[in-house]
């Protein structure tokens, strides 16, 4: 059974330390929550509980609307569901990314939390504010982000141009998102390792 259908790389080590919140996961099909289990470890969410029943409290459930039954105030419950008559909030199969921002956006927002920067579908959200990014841009950022904290290589962004012998290019997008990013956060998060590359970090 496909269950998911692209993967997105999580946050650094030392940032996945610090992100806690408590996170049930209820569905009677074992393969699937430990599926989804393994996805929001991966992008910093690290108490995850799995059950078969509806916890009496956690920062978040999400739940499996094939195996398990709901109640009629779903306030605070993520539902999935293969099957469109359930009313889930994320039909399967559906995209890791998009199950991971899905999750992010109904979590209690903790200042720690609102402090990270977080990929959305078309840009990047962080202290609140979201950035809309060109195609090329999200595609440096998203390649920094994932590699948080560690110097990503001019040649390793240049995979991502037709022209792969033009290291040129590279400076000129990092210059527009840094434009961007500077001016909407008030700081720099982009930063250039000399003769080497470039690396996303924050205070």
């Amino acid at each position: 059974m496909t269950i998911l259908t692209k993967r997105l790389s999580g946050l650094s080590r030392s940032l996945i330390r610090k992100i806690k919140k408590m996170i049930y996961i209820v569905s009677t099909d074992r393969l699937l929550a430990e599926a989804l289990e393994v996805i929001l470890n991966e992008h910093g969410m690290t108490d995850i509980f799995l059950s078969e029943a509806l916890p009496n409290e956690a920062d978040l459930v999400i739940a499996d609307a094939d195996t398990v039954d709901l109640p009629a105030d779903r306030k605070g419950i993520l539902t999935i569901s293969a099957d469109k008559k359930k009313g889930a909030y994320l039909m399967r199969p559906f995209f890791e990314d998009d199950f991971a921002m899905a999750v992010s956006s109904m979590l209690p927002q903790s200042d720690l939390y609102k402090a990270t920067p977080r990929l959305t579908k078309q840009g990047v959200n962080y202290k609140g504010k979201n950035i809309s990014l060109s195609p090329i841009e999200y595609k440096i950022f998203k390649i920094l982000y994932s590699n948080m904290g560690r110097c990503v290589t001019i040649s390793e962004l240049l995979t991502l141009f037709e022209n792969k012998n033009d290291s040129g290019i590279v400076p000129v997008y990092i210059r527009f998102l840094r434009k961007k990013l500077d001016f909407a956060f008030g700081e720099r998060l982009i930063y250039t390792v000399r003769g080497r590359g470039y690396m996303l970090k924050f205070p």
